[in-house]
């Protein structure tokens, strides 16, 4: 799978980059070495609400050593953060990321489809597989 899908819309934060695909995913791409916190989600989501607050397939790209605050954890897989949210595919690129997202998976139990993958294409298709 070929991924030259036209960007729509794209904001750029402290800890993370956002894109709005054509094909209706939410690419967000995570800065190397940063600790996620709540601010950085609620500016997110902020910016998320004023595209017109629709739902998004979420796919999320860790950066190297990226870390998030528990918090945001509990957060994220919350009935209330789910407002604007399809499915979330977590790509991760590392060990430790991906021991992460895993935990994030098993553990909070995300209220929404949720998915870990290493390969960006991989997570594309299941993600299109929600429309």
């Amino acid at each position: 799978m070929t991924d030259t899908v036209k960007i729509l819309e794209e904001k750029k934060f402290k800890a993370l980059s956002m894109y709005l695909r054509e094909d209706g995913i939410m690419n967000t791409v995570f800065e190397d070495n940063i600790l996620i916190t709540i601010e950085d989600v609620s500016g997110a989501l902020n910016w998320v609400e004023s595209l017109g607050g629709q739902k998004y397939l979420n796919l999320f790209e860790g950066g190297y050593n990226t870390d998030f605050d528990p918090f945001v954890r509990e957060y994220a897989s919350s009935s209330e953060e789910n407002n604007y949210t399809i499915a979330d595919a977590i790509i991760t690129s590392t060990l430790s990321l991906n021991m992460v997202a895993k935990f994030y998976v098993q553990y909070n139990k995300p209220h929404m489809p949720t998915k870990v993958f290493k390969s960006r294409d991989e997570a594309i298709q299941w993600l299109l597989s929600f429309k």
